[in-house]
Order: C-alpha cells, then structure tokens, then sequence
C-alpha cells in the first residue's frame, strides 16, 4: 500500500510533478479508492495535462458513484466540451450527492437556464439563496412558466447582530 500521508505537503507546496507521481503509484493498486483517483484528475488539471483527466474522474465514480466531487468535475469537463445535456446530469447527480453545496445547485441552475428545461430551473432555485443572480433567473423562469416569481428562492440569511 503506498504511503500518502506527503500527499497533503505536496498539493501545499504546488509540486504537481511528485504529488501526480505518488498519485499514479496509488491509483495503480486494486484497492485504489476514488479520492485517489479524483486528487489524481485535479492534479493533472493544475498541470494543464487535460487527456486523461476524464478517464480519472470516472475511474473515481466507478469506485465510489456517490462521490459528489467527481460529479462536479465531470460536469464542468463536459459544459467545457459544449454538452449541456451530459453536464446537467452530471451536476445534478453532484448536487444529489452534496445537496448542501450551493455551488452544484448553482451549475445546476445555469445549464438548465442554458438548456430551456424551465420547470428544473425552478426546481434547482429551491435549493439557492436568494441573491442578484437567482432572482434574475427566478423572473426568467416566471415569465417563461407563467408563474410568480415570489418564494422560488431561499430567502437571504441575514447575518445576527454581535
């Protein structure tokens, strides 16, 4: 089994070179987890070597499907191939995963904006706060729907007085 307890100093320090080599050395046993596989694809992203980084990500879904970050990754590679069918369900199985990361409802939110699928906007506004971007696209979807636009996000949290 290979140590990878230097895998935290190493993504620290920005060495890509030795964090993908001890990476690839771990992914490379049969019990290779998919965090494993997932730091493996994002280390190849930060060294820009884009070939093989879906090969990972997958590799790390197949060992974990619930692994709501390879979804996350997964979508943004495919929104940046130009597939929004693809991204928005690999988005969505992201925010399925991590229902409590606003950031995956986000991506959510904008690629069914993209793809017209106005009911599912709506549907990913319930878990947003609301703010500039959600209450534009929440009037978007009101007119596009016929709906009022009132109660589609979450309200603001406002912060507690000290």
């Amino acid at each position: 089994m290979v140590d990878l307890t230097p895998l935290p100093a190493l993504l620290a320090t920005e060495d890509w070179p030795e964090a993908e080599r001890l990476l690839r050395s771990a992914a490379a046993e049969e019990e290779a987890t998919a965090p494993v596989c997932y730091n493996l694809a994002k280390v190849l992203e930060k060294q820009e070597k884009h070939a093989s980084r879906e090969d990972w990500l997958r590799r790390a879904l197949a060992r974990d499907p619930a692994h709501g970050k390879a979804w996350f990754e997964l979508g943004r590679l495919r929104l940046a191939a130009d597939n929004l069918e693809e991204a928005e369900a690999a988005f969505s199985r992201a925010a399925e995963h991590m229902p409590q990361d606003m950031e995956s409802w986000r991506m959510v939110m904008r690629v069914r904006l993209r793809l017209g699928l106005w009911d599912g906007v709506r549907d990913a506004l319930m878990y947003l706060p609301s703010d500039a971007e959600t209450r534009s696209v929440a009037r978007s979807v009101a007119a596009e729907i016929q709906r009022q636009t009132r109660g589609l996000c979450r309200p603001t949290v406002q912060p507690r007085p000290a």
